[in-house]
């Protein structure tokens, strides 16, 4: 089982920029496509609803663990299986995501990393990896034309 998504874009943003758009809440929500119930603080545990169509309503909390400023923010969150699935995931270890921010020039690279797959239940976790990846593609999009504006 692989463990582990990475994606990496080039914004077309300062690092300033970048940094507010994964570390202020109300700005991750707006592209992220959720509410999210509180700042960003370490140790923190947030809860987040769901407002993109395709998965409206649906929730789950994740918990900040560590904030470097224009540098990282990673958080740790339930494994998702599906709109189908019949497991509950919170029995199920967490999955810690990461984002990095490094300058190039006027634009950031951003690079996106989640982790521990390995460990979710041989049954469910290529589900989640399948879905989390997915997912991953579309979030690079999201925030790169958020950033851009």
């Amino acid at each position: 089982m692989e463990n582990e998504i990475r994606r990496q874009i080039v914004l077309k943003a300062s690092i300033d920029r970048a940094w507010r758009a994964i570390s202020n809440a109300d700005e991750f929500g707006a592209w992220f496509r959720t509410e999210i119930s509180g700042p960003f603080v370490v140790g923190s545990t947030i809860h987040c609803e769901s407002t993109h169509p395709d998965y409206q309503g649906d929730t789950w909390d994740m918990t900040i663990i560590e904030m470097v400023p224009h540098q990282r923010l990673s958080y740790t969150w339930p494994a998702y299986y599906g709109p189908d699935s019949d497991r509950d995931s919170s029995e199920d270890p967490l999955l810690t995501v990461s984002f990095e921010l490094e300058a190039a020039g006027e634009a950031t690279i951003l690079t996106i990393t989640e982790t521990g797959f390995a460990a979710l239940p041989a049954g469910y976790a290529p589900t989640a990896f399948r879905e989390n990846s997915n997912g991953w593609n579309d979030q690079m999009e999201n925030i790169a034309s958020y950033v851009a504006n």
